[in-house]
């Protein structure tokens, strides 16, 4: 490889984190209604989740680069619901659910980024570490998306029953 194709080379990877930050934006366009029907069948039941048990998951969410930590807190919820009236709650639950979603996110973080390559022809410098990194930042606008809809449906239901 000459100089040239070196250079190239290295000012299209430097382009790498703007095209893999676009396909994440791209990909909100599902992942948002994804978590707004999470939360939409989580309101079809009475249930005892609150506004701040979502808030903790996405400060969980915001102080990691570990998508492990999240899906561990996630567990840690499901395990400590025994009256089955917030994480356990639904057919499927919702924590099961949420775990699902999560874990799938990494296969489209793959997929987003083979998208990117085929669309820009630019190859990540670490593919793994991006793929890890696409991940995070999946789980994170998931989880802030599943925050934000809980938060409207709530108000939704407050002013239902007035």
């Amino acid at each position: 490889m000459n100089a040239t194709q070196q250079t190239d080379t290295s000012c299209r990877q430097a382009l790498w984190p703007l095209v893999a930050d676009d396909a994440v934006d791209r990909a909100m366009n599902t992942l948002i209604p994804q978590a707004e029907r999470l939360i939409e069948d989580l309101f079809r039941y009475p249930h005892q989740m609150e506004r701040h048990q979502l808030t903790n998951l996405v400060a969980v969410a915001l102080e990691t680069e570990s998508v492990a930590v999240v899906l561990d807190y996630v567990r840690y919820q499901i395990g400590r619901d025994s009256k089955a009236e917030t994480w356990r709650k639904g057919q499927p639950s919702f924590g099961s659910q949420l775990l699902e979603q999560l874990e799938e996110l990494r296969r489209r973080a793959g997929g987003l980024i083979d998208e990117a390559i085929r669309q820009y022809g630019i190859e990540p410098p670490d593919r793994q570490a991006e793929e890890e990194r696409l991940w995070m930042l999946l789980v994170r606008r998931f989880v802030g998306s599943l925050h934000r809809s809980f938060v409207y449906y709530e108000a939704r239901r407050k002013e239902e029953r007035k």
